[in-house]
């Protein structure tokens, strides 16, 4: 599974405006964030993805901090991310590229970022570093810059009792590790 997706944004969005009034519709939602309901459906179902400049508008719409539209964009079209960001930013639709924008770039664009988080999901799931690196097959200092990128991305909690946590899974699909 992969890290945050929009398809988990708009799902657990969608989610919480139901549980605010149970007339909610997806139909409602869909005319909310300026798309169809057929497209919103396909999307929600992973069906379908999203364009760049949609997901802009969307989060626009819901207000999503700039993370969280990068993250989506670079999930929809990581090989072209950071020139579609900038071109976004020109547009006034995204306020900034900094440094962890482009990080997140990197997360999404290189599968062993994904595989880290995906790992600590695992019931035999040991946090050691020479661990992932050998299970991933990459050196063991490529694995410690992708934990020490997750961790500074906030996509990797080390919790006090040593354990891993991916926190970009919604609460409910997360699994503690031991």
């Amino acid at each position: 599974m992969a890290a945050l997706t929009l398809r988990d944004a708009l799902t657990e969005e969608l989610a919480v405006r139901a549980a605010q009034d149970p007339a909610y519709s997806l139909r409602k939602f869909a005319a909310e964030i300026e798309i169809s309901p057929a497209q919103l459906s396909k999307v929600l179902s992973g069906k379908a993805n999203l364009s760049v400049e949609t997901i802009a508008k969307i989060s626009t719409i819901l207000k999503w901090p700039d993370y969280l539209t990068n993250h989506a964009i670079t999930q929809a079209a990581p090989a072209k991310a950071l020139t579609k960001i900038s071109i976004l930013k020109k547009k006034n639709q995204i306020v900034s590229i900094s440094d962890i924008e482009k990080e997140s770039v990197l997360v999404a664009t290189q599968s062993y970022h994904t595989a880290i988080l995906d790992m600590t999901q695992l019931k035999n799931f040991v946090p050691d570093t020479k661990r992932i690196a050998d299970k991933l097959q990459i050196e063991v200092s490529v694995a410690q810059e992708a934990i020490h990128r997750l961790i500074d991305l906030k996509y990797l909690k080390i919790n006090v009792n040593g354990s891993w946590e991916d926190t970009t899974r919604p609460v409910a699909n997360r699994k503690m590790t031991e």
